[in-house]
């Protein structure tokens, strides 16, 4: 009978042993298919794929060559002038010309983009010269990740500047992320408002949490780790001692943000002084549908309250947007897959609108017409360049001189063929006929051309190749067959000896 009994013990000590071993199983599989689906939906992250690296690579060249022509760092805050100088041009004396100032962030300044007159403020100068306003300038001032606070202390209140510029109306830029104050010596930042940032994440995991069952998971199942991770850091984030010590999550930024106290800030740095200024101040809302680039976009409407409160012109060009691109993804409107910055198109639609609200309102700041544009801006003038070390000089009117870098590494590429090239950026749109290379230390591999559509009222087609017309010794001409317009001239090279390669290129214009 015993013997029996221990039988069944055994028995059925199997059987939980075989149920739990088939319990665990099941639980691997479930989580195996988990982490599956998991990682699945983070290979679609577009910031994963090979085009999103390569872009991301040339936005960073970009953005490193702008600073470079510029001469200023990319985050410098500490400048006594911010004007965004594009190419050798000069701020002269204002004479009888009408001037408008526009202020702003990265949306001003060029973050990403491979041709600074693809901006809006520069097409807003191109479209006002087009309609016979050859008087007026746009000059811009800022610089990127600047908010309200900075636009307004560090350029409208500097009285120098605004002296020196002697603006007919200024044009404040908005972008949802221009409500935070980026000013460290605020007594915010000394409290731990900085932002915690997410590089900074690994290294903090690695040191504060020891929490073995994550990291456990770490090793085969790393989706499911990242979120475990997710987790826990959202609990971390939540901590006082937390953002004494390390700053603000994004998402805590956005509670502190909404308290009464930061936006009587805003107000009190802001609003207040610009309503007190003695020239118009109109406020522009630049709506644009996307996630990226930490948008703040349910603040816009407590700063529109605040212009209205105050009676600061102000035009937003939310429900505008929405309609003009309702149908259109965001990914159509940036400036290249990596950056979610507006390209020429979007970058058209804010000029447009613009110039049709300043015709509406501001017709006096425009002054009178002059004639029907067609002189200044069929001039060939190239003003901007990529990369920065290509020492641009103009020779002629129609004729200018560059040295093909050695180094390949400054030079953007073509996606496609990998082809590195020098761009040259034309200041107005122009009709080309034919181009003409003179070299001697190098091989010129290919030309090709960006073109602007009239109808659509930007640039439109990239990368269009030339045909050889003839070649004469170290010359060689190329035709330019398009009907379109010009705006970038992009040239490849190989060179023969080490050394840079002078480049001599002369246009005929049709």
């Amino acid at each position: 009978m015993k013997y029996s009994n221990n039988i069944k013990i055994i028995k059925n000590i199997e059987k939980i042993v075989f149920r739990l071993i088939i319990f665990i199983i099941i639980i691997l599989i479930i989580l195996l298919i988990i982490n599956y689906i998991i990682l699945k939906v983070e290979q679609k992250d577009i910031r994963l794929s090979k085009e999103y690296i390569f872009y991301d690579v040339i936005n960073e060249k970009i953005n490193k060559s702008n600073s470079e022509k510029m001469n200023l760092d990319f985050w410098d805050y500490e400048r006594k002038d911010y004007t965004v100088k594009i190419g050798n041009e000069k701020i002269g004396n204002k004479e009888n010309k009408k001037r408008i100032l526009v202020v702003g962030d990265s949306f001003i300044w060029g973050h990403a983009q491979d041709n600074l007159n693809n901006l809006w403020w520069r097409q807003l100068e191109y479209i006002l010269k087009k309609n016979g306003y050859e008087n007026v300038e746009v000059i811009a001032a800022g610089m990127n990740g600047f908010s309200i606070v900075d636009e307004t202390e560090k350029i409208i209140l500097n009285e120098e500047y605004m002296k020196k510029i002697e603006p007919d109306l200024v044009i404040i830029g908005f972008v949802s992320n221009d409500w935070e104050i980026n000013d460290e010596k605020d007594e915010y930042y000394k409290d731990g408002i900085e932002e915690f940032e997410d590089n900074d994440k690994e290294e903090y995991i690695e040191e504060h949490l020891n929490n073995k069952i994550a990291m456990a998971l770490k090793e085969k199942f790393k989706g499911i780790y990242e979120k475990a991770i997710e987790l826990l850091m959202e609990k971390e984030y939540a901590k006082e001692e937390f953002k004494e010590k390390y700053g603000y999550s994004f998402k805590q930024k956005e509670i502190l943000y909404n308290t009464e106290e930061y936006i009587k800030r805003i107000e009190k740095r802001a609003i207040e002084p610009v309503s007190n200024m003695n020239i118009p101040v109109l406020v522009v809302n630049f709506y644009y549908d996307s996630l990226e680039g930490n948008s703040l976009p349910k603040f816009k409407d407590k700063v529109f309250e605040l212009l209205k409160k105050y009676g600061i012109e102000n035009y937003d060009l939310e429900n505008l947007y929405k309609k003009e691109f309702k149908n259109i993804e965001y990914n159509e409107l940036k400036v290249n897959i990596a950056d979610y910055h507006p390209g020429a198109r979007l970058m058209n639609f804010y000029a447009k609108k613009i110039y049709n609200y300043l015709i509406e309102n501001h017709i006096q700041t425009l002054g009178e017409k002059i004639n029907d544009g067609s002189t200044s801006i069929s001039e060939f003038q190239i003003n901007d360049y990529q990369p920065s070390n290509i020492n641009l000089k103009k020779i002629k009117s129609d004729e200018y001189t560059l040295n093909f870098p050695l180094n390949y590494e400054k030079l953007l590429q073509n996606y496609d063929t990998k082809e590195s090239y020098v761009k040259l950026n034309l200041k107005y749109p122009v009709n080309i006929e034919k181009i003409e290379l003179r070299a001697d230390k190098c091989n010129i591999k290919s030309v090709k051309v960006d073109v602007y559509d009239e109808e659509k009222g930007y640039e439109t087609e990239y990368d269009i190749e030339l045909d050889i017309e003839s070649i004469k010794e170290n010359k060689i001409a190329y035709s330019v067959k398009t009907d379109k317009k010009i705006t970038s001239i992009k040239i490849s090279a190989d060179s023969l000896k080490e050394q840079n390669c002078p480049i001599i290129i002369k246009v005929e214009k049709k």
